[in-house]
């Protein structure tokens, strides 16, 4: 799960216009831009209700109807944002509508991707769309048109990160490559602000990626994280070098880390008698979150809080989603990484196995 699940899927700055076209400048036709604009207002207003009630806690019903609401009311919005599309593919207008179908329709974003890359690949405007692509199909195709034929440096160094990214998530080692463009070619360029409004750099995220990939890869010697406990005492991830060792990144908000307490709760049971360790990595904001949880909630294992700081442990291991799990053997060997479930405890068998 993503630090927010609601904001993973429908990113709230998507939600506003990606441009302001001009009707008065002759490029867009009477009533297009209006219609974008919209488009835009209608689906935003509808979004917005949705999440209110989703974090509202309101009862089962109100959030059935406001999920459908939402599930019902998109696709004919996408619908009349793809007539402005067929009527004239290259304004300003289009941009945006194109932009709109690829966000809120990734799954059939085949054909507005290949119109982006044709007319619109050198526009620098097109910053927006490229952050929905991350789980977009042919979605490399875009960027790759985007850093080859765009004179804008944020466009060609946010293309070139989207690239990276993409790629790192499928395993692909050619995901080394952008990064280390970045490195050299894009390392100022600004990516975001931090929650109190520190800048974040390209470089600074590139540096991240490139540290996972020569550093955390399956076969690697994991590095010596450094943490704390719940008492405030610095921990090393070395105390533990001779022992099986299962990190678990998560954080008390994330369902999916949740369900996985049950089966963690058996297996460390299990292996009480082993050279095992489980260490829950909490990304909770507050520690007293994590305390007041625990209290709660047999977890009977070692705990270590790190927070979600932007720096520390799950920023230099560049951790992108919860649950991350690393596994790692009695020498310090990543041995496996993001398994859960049975898989998990078959994994740490074998390799107490092999510590005899």
């Amino acid at each position: 799960m993503y630090r927010s699940l609601w904001t993973a899927m429908f990113a709230v700055g998507a939600l506003l216009p990606v441009l302001r076209a001009d009707e008065k400048s002759g490029t867009v036709k009477s009533g297009r831009a209006e219609e974008m604009r919209k488009i835009v207002q209608e689906y935003t207003k509808t979004y917005q209700e949705f999440l209110r009630t989703m974090q509202s806690g309101g009862t089962n019903e109100a959030r059935a109807a406001a999920s459908k609401k939402l599930a019902t009311e998109t696709p004919a919005l996408v619908a009349r944002a793809q007539k402005l599309v067929d009527a004239d593919a290259k304004d300003v207008v289009a941009l945006e509508a194109l932009t709109f179908i690829v966000q809120r329709n990734p799954r059939g974003a085949a054909s507005a991707i290949d119109l982006l890359v044709e007319h619109h690949a050198k526009n620098p405007k097109i910053l927006p769309v490229m952050s929905a692509l991350s789980n977009v199909a042919g979605s490399e195709k875009l960027l790759k048109a985007v850093l080859e034929q765009n004179t804008d440096a944020k466009a060609k160094g946010m293309a070139c990160y989207h690239l990276g990214n993409s790629l790192h998530r499928k395993g692909d080692k050619e995901a080394e490559v952008y990064f280390a463009r970045i490195e050299k070619e894009f390392p100022k360029v600004e990516y975001g602000k931090t929650r109190d409004g520190k800048v974040v750099t390209l470089g600074q995220q590139a540096k991240r990626f490139l540290f996972e990939i020569r550093n955390l890869a399956i076969g690697m010697t994991a590095p010596d994280a450094v943490s704390h406990d719940l008492a405030g005492k610095q921990v090393k991830l070395s105390d533990y070098r001779g022992k099986v060792v299962v990190l678990d990144i998560w954080a008390t908000w994330c369902g999916p880390c949740r369900a996985m307490i049950p089966h963690e709760r058996e297996m460390v049971e299990k292996l009480k008698d082993k050279p095992f360790a489980l260490i829950s990595i909490s990304a909770d904001d507050k520690k007293e979150t994590l305390v007041n949880f625990l209290q709660k909630e047999s977890m009977p294992w070692v705990h270590w809080w790190e927070g979600h700081t932007g720096k520390g442990m799950l920023n230099d291991w560049n951790v992108q989603f919860y649950p991350t799990i690393y596994v790692i053997d009695a020498k310090g060997v990543i041995r496996h990484k993001n398994i859960r479930g049975p898989a998990l405890e078959e994994a740490v068998q074998k390799l107490l196995s092999e510590t005899k």
